[in-house]
């Protein structure tokens, strides 16, 4: 074999002897032809087709269907590159639908949510935890709302805050110990510092009975009390209606007992409704009100 180099396209063969001093056809410059001597050289020539040998007809289209062959199988290996890569991009899409879903559930339980959803998510849970029977305390939701409500104060949540420390001190979600009088009041004093009046609240009632691991002081209970009534807590206005009352207060006790009837205490709105139907605490007897 001779391997020879067309002088136009400088396309290269591999030729056997039988081609030495033939004029040789390059398939690549269509029509044109060279002659080869016996030292492997080649020189430009012209020839008409019609004079090509047979022995290089067959050389030129065995040449052209190997051509061909290659082409065909490039295309087709491109073709199936092509699909292969369609079939991953599908891939890819359903990893990362899934992965989207995945995310998604994620956020749903919690990880993400912001305090004030988590917040509510455990108020719901506590709903339908007080709906069982019989009641358990340390039920599979009350704990889920514990959690809850540890992440949404975690974000210094008031309303999540004064909620986890009830929690604490009623053992719903969490076991019940001595520890738990301490983060029950700390976590209402956080609440109550950002004004928030259920916590205050919650501090008033603890004080005025000592409960929650707190000394009894009935004045700081009617401070909590008072700083929670004025910005319209209903309970705390009952308090300080009661409180005043026993000291002969009544002319207090009547207005903040009006407040808290206001404000949709039902033991106000009872109360009321009896001293004005027995003209108590200085007040006419007056049915209509009653």
């Amino acid at each position: 074999m001779i391997n020879v180099i067309c002088p136009y396209c400088k396309q290269m063969y591999s030729l056997t002897d039988d081609y030495i001093g033939c004029k040789v056809a390059c398939c690549e410059c269509e029509g044109r032809f060279f002659i080869l001597d016996a030292e492997g050289h080649t020189q430009e020539a012209y020839i008409d087709s019609n004079t090509i040998s047979n022995a290089c007809k067959e050389e030129i289209n065995n040449y052209q269907q190997t051509k061909f062959e290659l082409v065909k199988y490039k295309f087709d290996n491109l073709f199936a590159k092509v699909k292969y890569v369609k079939i991953k991009k599908s891939y890819i899409i359903i990893s990362l639908t899934i992965l989207f879903i995945s995310v998604t559930s994620f956020f749903i339980n919690n990880k993400f949510l912001s305090a004030e959803s988590q917040y509510k998510k455990a108020i719901q849970l506590h709903k339908e935890a007080k709906l069982e029977r019989p009641i358990n305390r340390k039920s599979k939701k009350y704990v889920e709302a514990f959690k809850l409500l540890k992440k949404s104060a975690a974000k210094n949540y008031a309303p999540a805050q004064h909620i986890l420390g009830q929690c604490y001190a009623d053992g719903k979600g969490v076991d019940l110990n001595k520890k738990n009088e301490t983060i029950t009041i700390s976590l209402w004093q956080k609440a109550a510092n950002q004004n928030y009046p259920p916590a205050m609240s919650a501090l008033g009632n603890s004080y005025y009975t000592g409960d929650n691991g707190v000394i009894k002081d009935i004045k700081t209970a009617m401070l909590w009390w008072t700083k929670a009534a004025e910005q319209g807590e209903p309970h705390a206005m009952y308090m300080l209606s009661s409180v005043y009352q026993t000291e002969q207060n009544i002319s207090k006790s009547f207005y903040w007992l009006s407040e808290s009837a206001k404000n949709g205490n039902v033991l106000a709105q009872i109360k009321l409704g009896e001293v004005y139907q027995k003209g108590l605490m200085q007040q006419k007897v007056d049915h209509v009100q009653a």
